[in-house]
């Protein structure tokens, strides 16, 4: 039986180590930290999935990796996939509007154009709240969307794959030439550039939950913060999360300082104010970590002959984790799954 080294336990990692275990790799599962740990970038209670992106090459990955989110669940016994549709709206001058709408035409993704009272009926579903919209917004309206559940889902491809053989170890591993085995895979979040020379940047990125009661779709604003939102997380939660999508400040992974600092909820609450017209009330702080590449692109390839990596993050890599699994598990034997760049 075949070895392999997976370096890391968060969403890439989880999912790579279950790929491979099925297929009869004897798995090695690496963490400097406990499975579930909130030092990374895949804790916490929910990350978006969804098809419709800004640049066609990812909504295309998606009609593939979309579907494997399904597969996850059903195998795990355990729901984690929300769908509840995404709402992606902004002013109808935004090119990445139309960029996505191009892209999830011309794939055949199911869509449609929302504006005025339909774009406000599309984000309220049922709850207390009510989008503001100027005569200038319009959206895209994706049902093939919704929220899953990081933590959960993680840990049901862990699961998964110590099911199917795969022992999880921890330890900090030094370098990849460490390790034992016939392949290495290196999934290793915000400590990447310690094993592979990427051109990353690692930030620390805060989320904010605001009292409020509002079952409806997860939401994307098109502008420069990229803010979005999630509709409650269960249905007794009195509380929604908000958060942005623009860098934060650089931070070093190594730091254990993951405390919310004075200034992190302001970007939800003017959000709050300027969309949802409410003065909100902040109930919950966090904070992640984005890994993030000069053009936002992911970083996926083949370090050496036995060894290969995976850096998708930039913030928008945790939706991906199911495919991502399947691609690098592909390149483990040898095939060449078609990635963009």
């Amino acid at each position: 039986m075949k070895r392999v080294s997976v370096v890391g336990a968060g969403i890439m990692g989880a999912c790579a180590a279950w790929r491979l275990a099925e297929r009869g790799w004897r798995v090695t599962v690496w963490d400097q930290f406990e499975p579930g740990h909130r030092r990374g970038s895949s804790h916490g209670r929910s990350r978006i999935v969804r098809k419709a992106y800004s640049d066609p090459r990812y909504t295309a990955i998606m009609r593939q990796g979309y579907p494997m989110w399904h597969d996850l669940q059903s195998r795990s016994g355990i729901e984690l996939l929300h769908e509840c549709g995404l709402l992606y709206f902004g002013d109808r001058s935004g090119p990445n509007l139309a960029t996505m709408a191009d892209g999830l035409k011309d794939l055949g993704v199911d869509h449609a154009f929302v504006e005025g009272t339909a774009l406000k009926a599309c984000f309220h579903g049922e709850g207390d709240l009510e989008l503001e919209v100027s005569p200038s917004d319009i959206g895209i309206w994706q049902p093939e969307a919704g929220w899953v559940h990081a933590e959960r889902a993680t840990r049901a491809a862990l699961d998964l794959a110590t099911a199917a053989g795969a022992e999880i170890r921890r330890g900090r591993v030094e370098a990849l030439a460490d390790l034992d085995g016939d392949a290495v895979v290196a999934c290793a979040g915000p400590w990447i550039a310690r094993f592979v020379d990427l051109p990353v940047t690692v930030t620390r990125q805060s989320f904010t939950y605001i009292e409020a009661r509002h079952r409806g779709p997860v939401w994307i604003e098109d502008s420069p913060l990229s803010l979005y939102g999630f509709p409650v997380e269960s249905e007794d939660c009195t509380s929604i999360k908000l958060a942005a999508h623009c860098p934060g400040p650089p931070f070093e992974a190594d730091c254990e300082e993951r405390e919310p600092a004075r200034g992190d909820a302001d970007l939800a609450i003017d959000f709050a104010r300027r969309r949802l017209g409410i003065a909100a009330r902040v109930v919950e702080e966090g904070v992640c970590l984005y890994t993030t590449t000069p053009d936002e692109h992911f970083r996926i390839g083949r370090l050496d002959d036995r060894t290969v990596y995976a850096s998708p993050c930039s913030g928008h890599g945790f939706k991906f984790g199911p495919w991502i699994g399947w691609a690098l598990a592909e390149m483990v034997e040898g095939h060449a799954p078609a990635i963009p760049s």
